[in-house]
């Protein structure tokens, strides 16, 4: 791992303050290298801009460059969001105005068609951004349960509003609350929003269509009815089971039915269920699955227990009403031990997550997935698991800067032949973390004071086989000294390093994707500043009139990476701010 050298001529500047202070004076002298030029034999291969006299280059790789930008607020008074532009190709841009659409009212009614009763509702509405792997905006909806009348639309029902972007895309789940919750599944509508009409737009294919005949499973799918899924849920004795919570999950987790609580519906009784799906999802090829979750409740009254799927097509069914076994939980055990750290010393306020996918019921034959946590006192652990075999994450207490988080897998958990079912634990050896280091500097070998190093976390493993503790890398951040030095402990990880200059050095960024941080291999290395690729221009509001110039903000700039799976990621690689007339001046690298 390497940097890449600046062919920036960088000297030093010194701001020198002088003030009163009684009858004498203080002194206050900092500063840093600074990127500043008079001509071009001060940039060597570089070229002198001497309108902003600093050293400047033009890219040396075409790389596609999204921009974002985040006003300090909304000309008419709403709601602030970020507004992302489509990427383009940095070498053949060096000014670009930016035009901003003001925001729109939103409001709109989630009803039932079968009932026309309103649906009481939270929403989630995400702005996809324009930026291919680009951050996503979550905008705030303002939900009620009780529609009203909206008065500029001619008394139409409301019940939720919200401020939009025209043009934008935007992805919504509507989640049922109340007593909506047992009664109708989430939608996830993908919507493009098109013109306002009078500065008011609103949302109104937001209804729940009405129940389908039951159908086949190999009836072709449809999103225009919805069907039932009965059930009852029944231990080993064929005792029903109450308090148990379930929906329709597919094998991602993303859920697709309502969510019922066994016994909760009098009407249905003991141990009965009743879950409402789209036929499309019901009928789908790529299948779905029962999620069986204690309640709180339950939990408080009978002990931990499982969380289990069970796929519906092997359930037993009879006049159209599945059974469902609830695996048993009189085996559970207290699971005792310690974390200690590196140096020896137990470890308090680590915490310790336990997750095992295959808890297996010799009664039932059932076989489901249980997780629990537990934090250390004193570097005491106790927790109460299920008999299975777990893999254990264990993640040390932020004021342990220089410890790492560890991972264990294949823990077995067995239960004692007879007598207590208090099991002795493992102890838990927490590893420090690899030393990542080096020193940022010019291209003239002075080290770059106040630097800010940021390592963030990609979340993916690397190696054969996969080094899966890679997966729970934390972010770190620090700063470098005087002489550009800086030292910066790291979990084992894939993570992209950025190297931000201070504001006002005149450098711009340095970005390293996909760096791999082994166990084995501390990190020592130069990173070596660019000369900046200069991006300049004005961002404007689009309203009725006049453009309307963004007063304060930031702009962002991302970086649109192709992964080995083919998919786009962003990565951002600088930040200006926004001055009062909307001009921003954007110091980025000239490659990547």
């Amino acid at each position: 791992m390497s940097g890449r050298r600046t062919s920036a001529h960088a000297i030093w500047t010194a701001a020198l303050v002088l003030f009163a202070a009684g009858a004498g004076c203080s002194v206050l002298i900092s500063g840093g290298p600074t990127n500043v030029c008079e001509s071009d034999d001060d940039c060597s291969s570089a070229r002198c801009d001497l309108d902003r006299s600093m050293c400047v280059s033009e890219p040396s790789g075409s790389y596609q460059v999204g921009l974002e930008v985040v006003p300090a607020q909304d000309p008419l008074g709403g709601t602030v969001l970020p507004v992302s532009f489509a990427p383009f190709d940095l070498a053949a841009v060096g000014e670009r105005d930016l035009e901003l659409p003001l925001g729109t009212s939103t409001m709109g009614h989630v009803r039932d068609i079968q009932t026309g009763a309103s649906v009481a509702a939270n929403m989630r509405l995400s702005m996809i951004s324009a930026i291919p792997g680009g951050p996503t905006v979550d905008v705030d909806v303002q939900a009620v349960n009780e529609a009203s009348e909206d008065p500029r639309r001619d008394g139409m029902l409301v019940n939720f509003a919200t401020q939009i972007l025209p043009g934008r895309r935007y992805q919504l789940v509507v989640q049922p609350t109340g007593e909506w919750r047992a009664k109708r599944p989430p939608i996830r509508p993908m919507a493009e929003y098109l013109s306002p009409e009078a500065g008011v737009a609103r949302i109104d294919f937001l209804t729940y269509p009405n129940f389908c005949s039951v159908p086949e499973q190999s009836a072709p799918p449809s999103d225009g009815c919805l069907v039932r899924v009965q059930g009852v849920v029944v231990d080993a004795e064929g005792a029903t089971q109450d308090g148990l919570i379930l929906r329709a999950v597919t094998a991602s987790g993303r859920v697709l039915s309502s969510t019922m609580v066994t016994g909760e519906n009098a009407e249905l009784g003991a141990g009965r269920f009743e879950l409402v799906m789209f036929q499309a999802d019901w009928a789908s090829a790529d299948g779905w699955f029962l999620e069986i979750t204690p309640s709180a409740e339950r939990i408080e009254a009978e002990g931990p227990a499982p969380t289990f799927t069970v796929d519906p097509a092997g359930l037993y069914e009879e006049a159209g009403i599945v059974t469902v076994l609830m695996p048993s939980t009189a085996a559970i055990v207290t699971y005792e031990g310690w974390v200690d750290a590196a140096s020896g010393a137990p470890l308090d306020g680590a915490s310790l997550r336990f997750t095992s996918t295959d808890i297996v019921d010799d009664a039932t034959g059932v076989v489901g997935r249980f997780s629990a946590t537990a934090t250390t006192e004193a570097g005491r652990y106790q927790v109460r698991l299920l008999p299975g075999t777990y893999d254990v994450l264990v993640t040390p207490p932020a004021r342990e800067a220089n410890l790492a988080v560890h991972r264990l897998s294949g823990v077995l958990i067995s239960a004692p032949a007879s007598g207590s079912m208090t099991v002795g634990g493992m102890l838990f050896e927490v590893p420090e973390r690899v030393p990542l280091g080096g020193t940022v500097r010019t291209v003239m070998g002075e080290g770059m004071l106040d630097a800010q190093v940021r390592a963030n976390p990609r979340g993916t493993t690397f190696g054969d086989p996969p080094v899966e503790v890679a997966r729970f890398a934390r972010a770190a951040v620090t700063a470098t000294d005087l002489d550009g030095r800086f030292a910066l402990p790291l979990d084992v990880g894939v993570y992209d390093l950025v190297f931000e200059p201070p504001v006002g050095s005149n450098f711009p960024w340095l970005v390293l994707p996909d760096n791999p941080i082994r166990s084995d291999s501390p990190v020592t290395s130069v990173y070596d500043l660019q000369n900046p690729v200069v991006l300049s221009g004005t961002a404007r509001f689009t309203g009725e009139g006049d453009l309307i110039p963004v007063n304060g903000g930031e702009i962002r700039a991302y970086a649109v990476l192709e992964g080995s799976d083919g998919r786009s990621r962003a990565v951002q690689i600088g930040r200006a701010s926004i001055d009062a007339d909307g001009r921003y001046t954007l110091l980025l690298p000239p490659s990547l």
